[in-house]
C-alpha cells in the first residue's frame, strides 16, 4: 500500500488511519450546509421571490456569490485534508459572511440573517482552534 496517500502514517508494519480534529470535521459540516442553504436562497431570493425581474446586476451578483460559495466548499475538502490555503480561503469566507450580514441588517433589516452571521463566528472561532491550525500545520 502506498504510505503517501492522505490519512495514512507508516509504523513499522503497520498503518494507521488517523481522522481530522472534531473542529475539522464539524466546520466541514457548517460550511457545507452554509454554502447550500445560501446558494440556494441566492437563486430562489433574486430569481423567483415576489415576481422579480431580474437584470444584469441580479445576474452578475448571483454568479459571484455562487462563485464564492464554490470556492468555499472546495476548501471544506482542502481544510479535511490538512491544507493551510483552504484554511485561509475558509477565514475569508467567513469574514465575508460576517460582513454580507452586517450589510442585510443595515440596508434592509433582515433579521433573519443573524443566524448566518452567529454560524460565521462559530466557524471562524473554529477555523481559529489550535487544533484545527495544528492540522493545517500551522
Amino acid at each position: 500500500m502506498n504510505d503517501t496517500l492522505v490519512g495514512r502514517r507508516s509504523a513499522g508494519s503497520d498503518t494507521e488511519t488517523h481522522r481530522s480534529p472534531w473542529q475539522v470535521r464539524t466546520l466541514a459540516a457548517i460550511v457545507t450546509l452554509l454554502t447550500l442553504v445560501t446558494s440556494y436562497g441566492a437563486i430562489y431570493f433574486s430569481y423567483f421571490f415576489e415576481d422579480p425581474e431580474p437584470g444584469l446586476g441580479t445576474w452578475v451578483f448571483v454568479t459571484v456569490f455562487l462563485g464564492i460559495n464554490v470556492t468555499a466548499a472546495a476548501a471544506v475538502r482542502g481544510l479535511v485534508h490538512g491544507r493551510l490555503v483552504a484554511r485561509q480561503v475558509l477565514v475569508g469566507y467567513t469574514v465575508l459572511g460576517m460582513l454580507w450580514c452586517v450589510a442585510k441588517l443595515v440596508f434592509w433589516q433582515e433579521t433573519e440573517s443573524l443566524v448566518f452571521g452567529v454560524l460565521d463566528l462559530v466557524c471562524l472561532a473554529l477555523l481559529l482552534a489550535p487544533r484545527t491550525r495544528r492540522h493545517t500545520g500551522r
